[in-house]
């Protein structure tokens, strides 16, 4: 089964997603308060497919704005019980691409619990 990646970032998928499936849906425009980037994120969970988010056969793309990429980590830790891998484009000699590696936020937590002093 091929690896799914939503691209929440609101801008085009880059090169380099070929072997993934990708599911992109636009940033929401969000006023700036807990609220409303709260709802947001939740909305914006719950239009996935929840069964691909239940497995974590998948990667994210987050948005730029800062405190709703935060928000919707939570949300997906929060209805997977793990944090996904995650996926940025960088900018190469021929424009943005994705990069080649995910990056594996539950395995940094994982390896952050060495850090607990209680």
């Amino acid at each position: 089964m091929k690896k799914v990646l939503f691209n929440l970032s609101g801008h085009p998928t880059p090169p380099g997603a070929e072997e993934l499936e990708v599911i992109s849906l636009p940033s929401p425009n969000v006023e700036l308060t807990p609220a409303s980037i709260q709802q947001a994120a939740l909305e914006t969970v719950k239009s996935l497919p929840l069964d691909v988010v239940a497995t974590g056969n998948y990667e994210v793309m987050l948005p730029g704005l800062t405190p709703l990429a935060i928000a919707l980590m939570v949300v997906l830790h929060g209805v997977s019980g793990h944090f996904p891998r995650v996926r940025f484009a960088v900018r190469g000699e021929q424009g943005f691409k994705l990069h080649e590696e995910s990056w594996d936020l539950m395995a940094l937590r994982l390896s952050a619990r060495e850090l607990r002093i209680l």
